[in-house]
């Protein structure tokens, strides 16, 4: 259920379970993803919190996103998912590098490819020790790969390479 706020448009309650709220009076007028070497030319008006971290954010779904996944970091970065159990990254894509395979999600990076702005990407150890970067949008607007549970990989629930 989404609630409309006059200062800040549809307010979602939580994007990855990190909660929206109306951006505090102490954060900056400028959206997150113009630290993040982003473009974006909006104010900010709403912020994300997860546990002590506080992001702000405009009203764009991609810097809403990016704000999320800042304010996850401290919790990605332990390799622990609320529950206290790991997350994992799995390619469902044919073309998805090592599809089909977990890969345990460490941390978040951004990487700046050739001649383009840096992407936030999430950055996945393989059980090997191979250590590679997934752009978020590769999860969130491509579909090519899924997060699951540690207990979904050892009750053998991971997805399977579809398309």
């Amino acid at each position: 259920m989404k609630k409309k706020h006059p200062a800040i448009g549809i307010l979602p309650r939580k994007i990855y379970g990190v909660m929206f709220q109306k951006k505090s009076e102490f954060q900056k007028d400028d959206c997150i993803s113009n630290a993040y070497g982003g473009n974006c030319k909006r104010e900010s008006t709403m912020e994300a919190v997860e546990g002590n971290a506080i992001v702000r954010c405009c009203t764009s779904p991609a810097c809403k996103k990016l704000a999320a996944m800042i304010a996850m970091q401290p919790t990605i970065l332990s390799g622990k998912e609320k529950t206290g159990k790991k997350a994992f990254l799995v390619g469902t894509h044919r073309h998805s590098f090592r599809a089909g395979k977990p890969a345990e999600i460490i941390g978040i990076s951004f990487v700046t490819p050739k001649n383009c702005n840096p992407r936030p990407c999430f950055k996945i150890c393989f059980g090997d020790g191979k250590i590679d970067d997934v752009p978020l949008s590769a999860v969130h607007q491509e579909h090519s790969h899924e997060i699951i549970s540690g207990v979904d990989l050892a009750l053998g629930k991971i997805p399977k390479v579809n398309r």
